[in-house]
């Protein structure tokens, strides 16, 4: 049953030269995003974003707001025999109360225009255990359906027409560690469980675990971020690819390029290139992806995304706030360096001094000699320790901010005291007990004299205390 499903869609659906050699036949680890793939998918030690719930369920853990994304991809355009191949994404990250664990969904679609479709639907919980460390896992639903036509009709696996789809549960892990400031290392393992994928239940067709190690160098992680070295080592069945990919921040993180490759087993080869751009909150990206080998006379995959992160503090407040504190930094760096530099040339010029008094053995010059370049070696120890330190500070991360609604407030309307006149009361009394002072009676008058008659009030009148 299996060669034969694989045959059916790489063959009489895909019709492309080779392929059955490069491709498999459900649910392949192709990548979401436009800026993962523009980085050729070495995202395993990134992954701090949406798409981290696909690449690694741990990177989720240090996303710090909430954030969705959505995503349009046209895959290896212009195959020969006119397939329109598709991707379709959207994912949602939130964190909890508590700012430490995470939740996220994605809903994704892979789609062959009039053959076959593939729906995944994730769930994903993600932790911070430490301030260096995020586990994550993730339960995926996935549902594959193929179109009827004559072929499947009366082929014997998809049951003579009565059986279009499959549906299983796959489970994906991962854990993201940052070890070392700036540098990280990622884990992740999909399809964890190898799910039964076969139409025939009598057969078994498993989807194969895919295991993802990465590395990467992130330039002021926490700060202005403008600068990513990414790679990654994917192993499939046996079937092992290898990535790399940079990324570069420019004026204040508002706009990026991007690049990458990828090689491996089967003939694996591929490049690509990548854009984005930021508007505060919003950002757009876009990558093209060019098999080098394997798939023939294609104008490659194109990915464009859609990203929004709920925020008031983002990216371009971080780049200013870190710019602002490395012209701190060198300005105080180069007064230290002067600093020292002048206490070096004191001392030297002490210490020629000192070697004439004790040649000359001038008892009082040797003393003070002594004692000044011991008060000098002292401060030039101290500008020492205050250059180091001041070249080791990092700057203060500029936190997200929620956005909250603003809520108006409503001017508060004061509480009307009344009063309920009793048999026997008049107004002097009333005063008395309100205000303590029954000369305060007349308060009382002008605030309801239009319902007292000739200055006497009845029992049952309500009157307005003041």
């Amino acid at each position: 049953m299996k060669i034969r499903k694989i045959i059916f869609l790489l063959f009489a659906i895909f019709h492309l030269p080779f392929s059955i050699f490069y491709l498999y036949a459900d649910f392949e680890y192709l990548g979401v995003g436009a800026r993962p793939t523009g980085l050729s998918n070495s995202y395993t030690a990134i992954a701090d974003d949406v798409y981290g719930i696909y690449f690694n369920p741990g990177g989720v853990a240090f996303i710090e707001n909430s954030e969705i994304a959505t995503e349009y991809a046209r895959l290896w355009l212009n195959l020969t025999d006119e397939s329109n191949l598709s991707n379709g994404f959207i994912g949602y990250v939130h964190p909890l109360k508590d700012n430490v664990s995470k939740l996220g969904a994605y809903w994704q679609n892979f789609s062959l225009v009039g053959y076959y479709t593939e729906n995944v639907l994730t769930f994903s919980y993600s932790r911070k255990t430490s301030d260096i460390l995020g586990i994550g896992i993730g339960l995926k639903y996935m549902q594959q359906n193929y179109s009827m036509d004559n072929y499947t009709k009366i082929d014997p696996v998809f049951n003579y027409g009565d059986r279009t789809g499959k549906s299983v549960v796959g489970v994906d892990t991962g854990l993201l560690w940052n070890f070392y400031p700036d540098y990280f290392l990622g884990i992740s393992l999909i399809n964890l469980n190898q799910p039964n994928i076969s139409l025939d239940e009598n057969e078994e067709e498993t989807l194969p675990l895919t295991i993802n190690f990465g590395l990467a160098y992130r330039y002021n992680y926490k700060y202005s971020n403008s600068f990513n070295l990414s790679f990654g080592l994917t192993n499939t069945k046996d079937d092992i690819k290898t990535q790399a990919g940079i990324e570069k921040w420019f004026h204040k993180n508002k706009w990026a390029i991007r690049g990458g490759f990828g090689f491996g087993s089967r003939q694996y080869f591929n490049l690509s290139l990548g854009a984005g751009l930021r508007f505060k909150t919003a950002q757009v990206d876009y990558s093209f992806a060019f098999p080098v080998n394997g798939i023939q006379q294609t104008y490659g995959t194109h990915r464009f995304t859609l990203s929004y992160k709920f925020g008031t503090k983002i990216e371009e407040e971080k780049a200013i706030s870190f710019e602002e504190f490395q012209k701190q930094k060198e300005e105080l760096t180069k007064n230290y360096q002067k600093q020292i530099v002048e206490l070096e040339n004191k001392i030297a010029g002490l210490e020629v001094k000192l070697k004439e008094a004790e040649r000359t053995k001038i008892s009082p010059d040797i003393e003070y000699l002594n004692s000044r370049i011991k008060t000098l070696e002292l401060e030039l120890k101290q500008a020492q320790e205050r250059l180091k330190s001041v070249q080791e500070e990092r700057p203060k991360p500029v936190e997200y901010v929620p956005v909250r609604p603003k809520v108006e407030e409503k001017p508060s309307v004061p509480k009307v005291k009344t009063h309920t006149v009793k048999e026997g009361e008049s107004l002097l009394s009333i005063a008395e007990k309100y205000y303590g002072d029954s000369s305060k009676w007349k308060e009382i008058y002008e605030a309801n004299k239009d319902k007292i008659k000739r200055g006497q009030i009845v029992p049952g009148q309500i009157l307005v205390i003041p």
